[in-house]
Parts: structure tokens; sequence; C-alpha cells
């Protein structure tokens, strides 16, 4: 919801949506930026990025997500890239069909897309070197071959010391 009614600094015209009805050859304007358009992500990364600023806040060079603010009650700092890390794991995920290998740790890594830190980035990142330094692990599954899988799985009761349920 974040892209929802975003301000837009550019003239965004759409074709017009079925149902409504305007004359011939007549588009759209939008006044605010729509979920799903492309400028989208990034109006809302300036607006945020203002009122950063304007609360004081100052980007790090080395590394434009991250925002800090020194006070005399502390150190404040924000790091905006939850978006990166989602879509590595993302793909990650769906690589993980064909590769096997990483399935673990891509689940491992999944369950905190909502409040990934640092940490997390870089344990995706390790396991994209991985993919690198390995690119002939994969599977491969031809059209032409029929294939019948049979599978077993060994279970344990609250192995997960996350979320307690069986691995």
């Amino acid at each position: 919801m974040a892209f929802l009614h975003g301000e837009l600094d550019e003239e965004v015209y759409m074709k017009v949506l079925p149902g409504l009805e305007v004359s011939p050859g007549q588009v759209c304007k939008l006044k605010k930026s729509l979920y799903g358009l492309k400028q989208a992500s990034r109006q809302w990364n300036c607006k945020l990025k203002s009122v950063l600023l304007e609360l004081k806040f100052t980007p790090r060079k080395s590394d434009y997500s991250l925002f800090t603010k020194i006070t005399s009650r502390g150190f404040t700092a924000i790091l905006v890239n939850s978006g990166q890390y989602r879509r590595i794991v993302g793909k990650l995920l769906y690589l993980s069909n064909t590769r096997l290998d990483i399935s673990y740790a891509i689940g491992k890594q999944s369950k905190f897309l909502v409040c990934a830190t640092t940490e997390h980035l870089k344990a995706a990142h390790r396991v994209l070197r991985y993919i690198k330094a390995s690119p002939a692990a994969s599977l491969f599954f031809s059209a032409n071959y029929d294939l019948q899988l049979t599978g077993f799985s060994e279970f344990d009761w609250a192995g997960c010391v996350d979320s307690r349920r069986s691995i």
C-alpha cells in the first residue's frame, strides 16, 4: 500500500479503463501514482528520502539505503533495503525448485521477509555466491522424459527453533 496514491513529478497518461465512456482517442492523465506503475517505487523512495531529510537524517555515502541521525539522546539508523532482500529471496525460491541444495537456506531466509536486516541480506548474498561457484549442481528435467518421483521424508517434532514446527 506504500506505492498507492504517491505524488508524481512528471505527466503520466494511461489507456482508458474498460467501462469508462469517453470520446475516441482520449486517455487518462494520472494525478497520483498507482500500484504497479513503473514510476511508483521511485516516487515512493523519493518521498521517503525527503521526509527523512526533513527529520534531519543523513544518507550514508557508502550505502544510499541507510539513513542515520545522531542526537544528544542517541544514534538512530534506518535501513531501507528490504525490497532488494525480497527480490533476491523471491528469485532464489523459484530457483530452489531445481537447486535442492539451497532449499533449506532459502526456506530459513524467507521467514524474515518482513523484518530483514543487513545480516539477512548478507546471508542472501552468501547463497548467491554459492550458486555462482557451483553452477552445475542443479537438476535438469527433460520435457521428453516421463518422470515419476517418489519421495520420503523424516520429520522431527518442534525441530525449528524459530517457529517450533517440524523441519
